[in-house]
C-alpha cells in the first residue's frame, strides 16, 4: 500500500494522497512541497513537477522500472488500463455484473469509483466495516489493504477468510481467525494460491467438470471375429493448451468384429494435462454399431497391466461417435484393451474447427 511516509538520504518525506491511493504531493518533514503530480484515470498521462523520488503512484500500486504497476498478484498496465494477466480469484465473480467475467479489466472499467490494492477484486473508496456492499461472499478491501467479507449486503471486518498455499508439492492451510481485522496478506507469499471460500467455486468446477478437455478423431480398423487384434492411429486436441498431438495405438477386442472391420471416429476426452502425455498407456473400452455406432473408454493398465490392470480408473476418459463397417456385416463390437504410443508432438491449433475453437475460450474463461 502507498506509505504515506518514507526516509531517504537521511531526510523524511511524506505523501499526499487522494482517495484512490493516488499520490498527488510530496512534501519535506518541514511541510515543504516537494514534488506535484498528475495523471489520467487509469494511471496514463503522468507526470512529474520537483522531486519524483518514489515508487508508490498510481491506486496504491507500486511502479517498475518498465512504468507499469505491481500489485501483490499481478502487474498493471498504465498503457492499455488493463491486467497483464487473468484475475486468479475465482470469488470476483459477480454473476450480477458481467464486466466481473473480463477477467483482465481494471476495477470494471470504473477507475473513478473503485481501486484494486491486490490485483484480486476491485472495492468502492467507502469500504469499511458496516459498509454496503454486493455479492455475498465476495471480498473487498479498503484504502489500507484490509479485507472485508460481504454478507447480506453488510460488509464485516469479523472474517475468516480460507486460503491454500501450493509451494511446489507441499500444500499448506492458512486462514485468519474470527475478529482479526487485518491485510489478508500473512507472512507467506504464495508460488500460486486458490481462495476456497467463494461459493462459486463450486459452481465453477460443475461446469468445468462437463466441458471437455480435449477432442480425439483417429481411424482404427481389426481382424477377427468372436476375438480380434487391431490398431490404428488418433490425433488428439487439447482444450486447455492448444496442443496437437498423434498416438498409435494396438490392442484386443473380446466381442464379434464381422471378420474383419474398420472405422472412422471422433469424441471427446476429460482429464487430459497440457502436453497430452497423459493419453499414453493403457485404455479399456467399449464399442459397438452397425454403421454409425459410439465408444467410451478409460485410461486403465492396459495390456501390460494384467487382469487387474483392466479396470478402468477413470483418469482420462473419451467418448463420441463412429463410422464403420465389417466384413460380414451387421453389427459389431465389445469390450476393448488398448494401448497408446507417447505423443508426437504437431504443434498448436492447427486441426481445430470452430468448435474446437469455442470450447477452448470456454475453458480459458471458466476453468483457468
Amino acid at each position: 500500500m502507498s506509505p504515506v511516509e518514507f526516509y531517504e538520504s537521511g531526510a523524511a518525506h511524506f505523501q499526499f494522497q487522494d482517495w484512490a491511493g493516488t499520490e498527488r504531493v510530496q512534501t519535506s518533514y518541514n511541510g515543504g512541497v516537494e514534488g506535484t503530480y498528475s495523471s489520467l484515470p487509469y494511471g496514463d498521462g503522468y507526470s512529474a513537477s520537483g522531486t519524483d523520488n518514489d515508487a508508490y503512484h498510481f491506486a496504491m500500486l507500486d511502479q517498475d522500472n518498465s512504468s507499469d504497476e505491481r500489485a501483490m498478484f499481478r502487474e498493471y498496465s498504465n498503457m492499455s488500463g488493463r491486467w497483464m494477466s487473468p484475475d486468479p480469484y475465482s470469488g470476483s465473480y459477480n454473476i450480477d455484473n458481467p464486466q466481473s467475467f473480463n477477467r483482465y479489466s481494471y476495477v470494471m472499467n470504473s477507475p473513478l469509483g473503485y481501486v484494486d490494492p491486490w490485483g484480486l477484486q476491485s472495492t468502492k473508496d467507502n469500504t469499511s466495516a458496516g459498509g454496503s456492499c454486493e455479492g455475498d461472499d465476495s471480498i473487498q478491501y479498503d484504502q489500507y489493504g484490509n479485507a472485508y467479507i460481504c454478507e447480506g449486503g453488510t460488509l464485516y471486518a469479523d472474517n475468516a477468510l480460507s486460503y491454500t498455499f501450493n509451494y511446489g508439492a507441499t500444500v499448506i492451510g492458512f486462514g485468519f481467525a474470527p475478529s482479526y481485522d487485518a491485510p489478508i496478506i500473512g507472512p507467506l507469499i504464495p508460488i500460486s494460491y486458490e481462495f476456497v471460500d467463494a461459493p462459486i467455486n463450486t459452481i465453477l468446477n460443475t461446469v468445468c467438470s462437463v466441458i471437455p478437455s480435449g477432442r480425439t478423431e483417429g481411424v482404427s480398423g481389426g481382424v477377427g471375429g468372436v476375438g480380434s487384434v487391431g490398431g490404428g492411429g488418433e490425433i488428439v486436441l487439447n482444450y486447455n493448451s492448444g496442443q496437437v498431438s498423434a498416438f498409435g495405438f494396438g490392442g484386443v477386442q473380446v466381442g464379434w468384429n464381422g471378420g474383419a472391420s474398420g472405422s472412422i471416429y471422433t469424441g471427446f476426452v476429460y482429464g487430459l494435462n497440457d502436453s497430452n502425455s497423459n493419453y499414453s498407456g493403457g485404455f479399456t473400452g467399449v464399442n459397438g454399431g452397425a454403421g454409425l455406432g459410439g465408444f467410451a473408454a478409460s485410461s486403465s493398465g492396459g495390456l501390460t497391466g494384467g487382469i487387474s490392470g483392466l479396470a478402468p480408473n477413470g483418469q482420462v476418459k473419451a467418448m463420441g461417435i463412429s463410422l464403420g463397417g465389417g466384413l460380414l456385416g451387421g453389427f459389431s463390437g465389445g469390450v476393448t484393451a488398448t494401448n497408446y504410443s507417447n505423443p508426437a508432438q504437431l504443434g498448436n491449433f492447427w486441426a481445430f474447427t470452430p468448435l474446437d475453437d469455442l470450447i477452448y475460450e470456454a475453458r480459458q474463461v471458466l476453468c483457468k
